[in-house]
């Protein structure tokens, strides 16, 4: 069976959701495959189950729920009348939108919506009403350091330390502790 080539597009895609893999950070990221040749009968029963014509190719989720778009196109690729339409809708509900040609272009992107930091490595978008040690704990967690050099970077007081601390966590289970931590100082 002789390999089908891949176009442009594809090999961009790809090239993101590699980088994307190395990168390994903490938001969610994935690709629906709407494009594709499919029968009438397969796409008749694809619209019927939700799908929606000219959602972009990467979406990632940040720490928050917040949703952020990226369509993928070849240098000379053009927007279907269903993607333009798409973006209109993102727009319209402020929702963070981007077109990108290169893997540059989708770094810019990330670092624009604060999900990259200057040096392009990840970061957790936080909400606003936690408090500043529980944002610097979290993007220190991310960066690969211990949960005591996080504490001491962000200046925390012993009982909060001993809180986070208290026994050994894996990285995404510290990284969860500091964000519950978080959102009950923000409730109280």
């Amino acid at each position: 069976m002789a390999r089908r080539s891949r176009g442009p597009e594809e090999e961009l895609q790809r090239a993101v959701i590699s980088w994307l893999k190395l990168l390994r950070p903490p938001w969610i990221y994935y690709h629906v495959p709407n494009g594709g040749g499919r029968s009438r009968a397969e796409a008749g029963a694809l619209r019927a189950q939700g799908v929606l014509a000219g959602v972009p190719d990467l979406q990632v989720v940040g720490a928050t729920g917040r949703t952020y778009y990226v369509e993928l196109k070849a240098e000379r690729g053009r927007l279907s009348p269903a993607q333009d339409a798409f973006r209109v809708r993102c727009a319209r509900l402020a929702i963070p939108w981007r077109l990108a040609r290169s893997l540059d272009q989708v770094k810019e992107a990330l670092e624009t919506w604060q999900l990259l930091d200057g040096r392009g490595r990840p970061r957790c978008d936080v909400p606003l009403d936690w408090p500043r040690w529980a944002a610097v704990v979290i993007d220190q967690l991310a960066r690969g350091r211990s949960i005591d050099h996080a504490c001491r970077t962000a200046g925390i007081g012993r009982r909060t330390h001993y809180a986070l601390t208290e026994r050994s966590m894996a990285y995404d289970e510290a990284v969860e502790h500091a964000r519950s931590v978080g959102e009950a100082i923000a409730v109280a």
